[in-house]
């Protein structure tokens, strides 16, 4: 059973669903804790948000999926789960070239990102994603609104049946790239 989640804009999870996008470039939520955004061991859900959510920020081919909350921010659907398989800082952008295909973000927004704060720096996050077998809807909170990376959820997701996005030969080849480019 999952009890947590990872808020991610709509459209890169929209990206993980089809496993175009297998990193996340993370900094820590406005009203998070001080510090770097990890995610630590044991699967997560991916928690779809439109927060902040902008298509400039974005890689074109993901721009393209920026829609408006279609359910008017009453409730949120969860249709993956997650776990990092991997995680490293990252200071310099050029670090991320050789991943580049696998991530969301722009180059300038990820600059704009690494600057941003006390801290300097993102997280890359090499996650592996499941599909839920059954999407499960969840009604916004007081609790689950505002700019903060993980949340506790009303209840727990059912993991069982989920299917990984993508085989296991091509997570590998990913995670390869991702090490060598990352350490």
């Amino acid at each position: 059973m999952i009890h947590r989640a990872l808020k991610e804009w709509d459209a890169i999870c929209s990206g993980l669903a089809v496993g175009r996008v297998s990193v996340l470039v993370r900094k820590a939520g406005i009203l998070d804790p001080d510090g770097p955004i990890e995610a630590g061991p044991g699967p997560f859900a991916l928690f779809p948000t439109y927060e902040h959510q902008r298509a400039e920020r974005l890689k074109a081919d993901l721009a393209s999926l920026v829609v408006t909350d279609p359910a008017g921010g009453r409730t949120a659907t969860v249709s993956l789960v997650a776990e990092a398989s991997e995680e490293r800082m990252v200071t310099d952008v050029d670090t991320l070239r050789p991943i580049d295909d696998v991530h969301a973000l722009t180059r300038e927004h990820v600059l704009d990102r690494i600057v941003y704060g006390r801290r300097r720096g993102v997280r890359a996050i090499l996650v592996r994603v499941s599909r839920l077998a059954r999407p499960v809807p969840v009604e916004m909170t007081d609790e689950i609104r505002g700019c903060v990376s993980w949340i506790e959820l009303p209840g727990p997701i059912d993991a069982v049946g989920a299917r990984p996005v993508l085989t296991d030969a091509d997570f590998g080849r990913i995670r390869a790239r991702f090490l060598e480019a990352l350490g």
